[in-house]
């Protein structure tokens, strides 16, 4: 909270390598990075592959949305409702 208007400002710079979208992949990395040890596999497969692109792009949709509104939800709280909201296939592993 301390430094919400700094990430305010990093959220609307429009330059080539925008946080946003930093955030994103790398989101997305981790979530594949981890499925594929757990599973033990080498590919994700169709299904889970969508799953955790639709969490990683939505959550940093409603962090940045967060960030430029005048909630008095704190980041515990916001993070606590990204995860209940996250699909339930990704949730489930998470948690293993």
């Amino acid at each position: 909270m301390k430094h919400k208007s700094f990430y305010r400002n990093a959220f609307e710079e429009n330059s080539q390598n925008v946080l946003i979208d930093y955030l994103v992949e790398h989101d997305i990395l981790i979530y594949e990075k981890k499925f594929k040890e757990s599973m033990q596999i080498k590919k994700l497969d169709a299904s889970l592959t969508f799953a955790i692109k639709y969490h990683a792009y939505a959550c940093a949709n409603i962090f940045k949305n967060w960030l430029n509104s005048e909630s008095n939800t704190s980041p515990k709280e916001l993070a606590t409702m990204m995860f209940l909201n996250m699909p339930t296939q990704l949730r489930e592993a998470t948690l293993k």
